[in-house]
Formats: C-alpha cells, structure tokens, sequence
C-alpha cells in the first residue's frame, strides 16, 4: 500500500535539510538569514509545543473550576511563571541552556504556554535592580489596561 503523506515526508525532510545544513550557503547573508530562520523554527515549535500544553492543562484543571474563579487559567500562569523562572535560573547558573534551547523553551514553549510568566519575569527584573516606580507602574497598568482593553474588544464585537 502506498503512504499518501510521502511527498510531504519528503519535503519536510528537504526542509529540514535546507534549514540545518550549512554546507550550501555561500555568503554572510545566507547564512545570517538561515540562522534567522533556524531560531524561528526553534520559537514555532516551542511555541506550538507550549500550546498544546496550555489546552491540555487547562482541560485537565477544568475540572477543578470553583465559583467564578478560572482555576485552569490560574494554575497555567503559576506553572508558566515556575518554568520560565527554572529556564532563566538554568541559564543564569550553568551552561545547559545554548540559545536554541533558550529560544525553544523561554520564548516558545513558555510563550506559547502562558505570556503571564514573562510578565511575571519582567516584573522580577525590575526587583532585582530597585526599579520600584518601573514595577508599581507596570504591574498597575497592564492589569488595569489589560482589563480595559479586554472590555473595549468586548464592546467593539458587541
């Protein structure tokens, strides 16, 4: 029996190919733009990795729904905020995290998981250097403006 999907193994295998083999690439702009491009596909896959992870755990957390409170949303953005603070940490104290690795698990799988951790990252930062009115400033307006802006797309679909 033939396989349908053989041509697209083909050529996602050339793709991958293309993208990881630098033994084609001719000048300083090629290789800077498959490097570009490499790094993308790092984010995308993280990013579509950290989805999937975010509809699971919301599925599986659904169950835990009290009153009015969005418990899956909440214990998303908590375990989002633990994994980017353990990337940073592992990158910060030894030399686990090269910068694919960093890309695919900061930016993609956290990014695509939760935004609130990076959010939440920001914030710790600004700790770290006594950037108290950055942080009062921030942390108050992007939940007041994130609430306003939430309610105006609301109203602007109603």
């Amino acid at each position: 029996m033939v396989d349908v999907h053989s041509h697209l193994y083909a050529r996602h295998f050339f793709y991958f190919w293309l993208i990881f083999s630098h033994k084609w690439l001719i000048n300083n702009n090629q290789v800077k733009n498959t490097i570009m491009l490499r790094e993308i596909i790092y984010v995308a896959l993280g990013g579509a990795l950290g989805c999937v992870l975010r509809y699971l755990a919301g599925r599986g957390a659904a169950a835990l729904h009290l009153m009015s409170f969005p418990v899956a949303t909440f214990i998303v953005n908590l375990l989002g905020c633990f994994l980017i603070g353990l990337f940073y940490g592992l990158l910060e104290k030894t030399s686990l995290l090269d910068s694919n690795l960093r890309l695919f698990l900061i930016v993609g799988l956290c990014g695509g998981f939760t935004t609130f951790s990076s959010f939440a990252w920001e914030l710790l930062k600004m700790t770290d250097t006594s950037s108290w009115l950055s942080f009062v400033l921030y942390l108050t307006a992007s939940v007041f403006f994130g609430f306003l802006f939430v309610a105006f797309g609301r109203y602007v679909v109603r």
